[in-house]
């Protein structure tokens, strides 16, 4: 949701960006962005139901609103003004929420990357090498065990949308 706030402290290159988590207090992690010009952007990291891109409710309650405003208040006074905007929020994560990069098991010609759960931005220049590294070289120099699909593999039914040969 984004707000027009009530004060002008939260205006980008005065306040930054924030994850707060009150556990008992908030239903998940607050995180949110200053005001770039479209008002204090803030939700609720990992909060809401789990579902498909289809099968995604597109639309915003305005329950939703009001939980996100109460708690933005809460932790910044004067920054959840008037809503001027809200968009449902997706995002894949793995059941560890860690990355998965690594080849397919069955064909290493092709390589996964996945799972980065709205923050995967933060780590693209050293995804992309690792993924670059794998394609073209068949391995990495970075430790990437806790990333790779065998734990995923081996904790249940597969993660994948098909059934690799193994």
């Amino acid at each position: 949701v984004w707000f027009r706030p009530k004060v002008d402290t939260y205006g980008a290159g005065r306040f930054p960006a924030f994850l707060v988590d009150r556990p008992g207090r908030w239903p998940a992690p607050l995180y949110g962005f200053a005001d770039a010009g479209h008002g204090v952007k803030a939700a609720f990291h990992g909060f809401g139901e789990t579902t498909s891109a289809d099968g995604l409710e597109r639309r915003v309650s305005a329950s939703d609103v009001a939980a996100v405003a109460d708690a933005l208040e809460t932790w910044m006074p004067g920054a959840a003004g008037e809503p001027v905007a809200s968009k449902a929020c997706t995002y894949a994560l793995t059941p560890d929420e860690h990355f998965a990069i690594d080849v397919l098991p069955g064909d290493d010609r092709i390589v996964i990357a996945g799972g980065f759960s709205g923050h995967g931005f933060k780590f693209c220049s050293v995804v992309g090498e690792i993924v670059a590294d794998l394609a073209l070289e068949g391995g990495t120099r970075h430790a990437i065990g806790f990333l790779r699909l065998a734990r995923l593999l081996e904790a249940g039914p597969s993660p994948l949308p098909f059934a690799p040969s193994s």
